[in-house]
Order: structure tokens, then C-alpha cells, then sequence
């Protein structure tokens, strides 16, 4: 069976993070949905372009780094819309936290809107903290890890199912 995830990040910060991981899973018979490529339909909402893709796809990976993102007319950023809209739809989300060796404190746009997503993302999704500015590949490898056991997990459920609805014999 096929699967999907949806790819979050703030668009900026996160630019050769995502092209990487939108070129690279679907290696691993993943389908990669990310709103940096998908062509939008103009009778749609940005908002609205996120929750399709969002519920298209079986998890989210998320990217977070020293950026709250870009806010959307509510003032709550894009990327905290579409986690919290995961959530929302009973989502698997995978959490990668990316830490800067030394931290500008002017490289963070809006520390507590930061802060309050991270502490609202920690509290409710694992979060993998291990992931350090530069380790493009390290950051590759932990995300082919985590959707490859994930795939293998779903797909052993579905086989499960598929087994347990086979009539028996009378």
C-alpha cells in the first residue's frame, strides 16, 4: 500500500531540508505532499490547500527551527495551523527540532509564539531533538528510519485485517 505525508516547515529556513526530503522519501514508497511544490487551484484558500493536502496524507513530518513562520491573517503562523489541523484529524506527526551550535538571538522572529508551538508540540507529539544545523544527512536518515517502520507498521495492520476478514470455514 501506498502512503503519504504531509511535509511542515517554516518555508525559509528549512529550504534545502525540505528539497532534500521531497526528492529522497519517495525512495522509500512514501508520496511526499509539501505546499513549497504543490500547485494551488486559485477558487482555493491557502488554508484550504493545506487541509486537503493534510488529510490526503497518513502523517506529517514537521521541521522546526528558530523561525515561528509567516502568519496568516489570524496571526497564527502557517506551520502551527497545519499541526494544529493534524492534530485536529488524528494525524501521526514526526517532530524533528533543529539546534543551532551557536544561537543569534535576532535570528529568532518570534521567540515566545516560538516557544509556546515547541512547548505545544513537545506535549503532545515525540520529538526528535538530535538533529544539529548542517547534518543534512543525519536529519535524511532519522526521517527514512522513523516513515520506514512506520510504513512497516501500517502495512503489517492492513495485512492483519485483510487476514482476520477472510471467512472461515464452516
Amino acid at each position: 500500500m501506498a502512503h503519504s505525508i504531509f511535509l511542515s516547515s517554516t518555508f525559509g529556513d528549512f529550504e534545502s531540508e525540505r528539497n532534500t526530503l521531497i526528492e529522497v522519501i519517495p525512495y522509500v514508497g512514501v508520496h511526499v505532499h509539501c505546499a513549497a511544490r504543490e500547485a494551488l487551484q486559485p477558487l482555493k484558500t491557502l488554508e484550504e490547500h493545506l487541509e486537503d493536502w493534510i488529510d490526503k496524507s497518513d502523517a506529517v513530518v514537521l521541521l522546526v527551527g528558530l523561525k515561528y513562520g509567516s502568519k496568516s491573517e489570524d496571526g497564527e503562523s502557517w506551520t502551527e495551523k497545519e499541526i494544529r489541523y493534524a492534530l485536529s484529524r488524528n494525524k501521526r506527526v514526526f517532530c524533528y527540532l533543529r539546534k543551532h551550535p551557536e544561537i543569534d538571538l535576532t535570528m529568532i522572529d518570534a521567540p515566545v509564539e516560538l516557544d509556546n508551538l515547541v512547548d505545544f508540540i513537545k506535549g503532545r507529539f515525540p520529538f526528535v531533538q538530535r538533529y544539529k544545523h548542517g547534518q543534512l544527512p543525519h536529519l535524511v536518515a532519522m526521517v527514512i528510519r522513523d516513515l520506514n517502520d512506520w510504513a512497516r507498521r501500517l502495512d503489517e495492520q492492513d495485512a492483519q485485517e485483510g487476514f482476520n476478514e477472510i471467512p472461515k470455514g464452516k
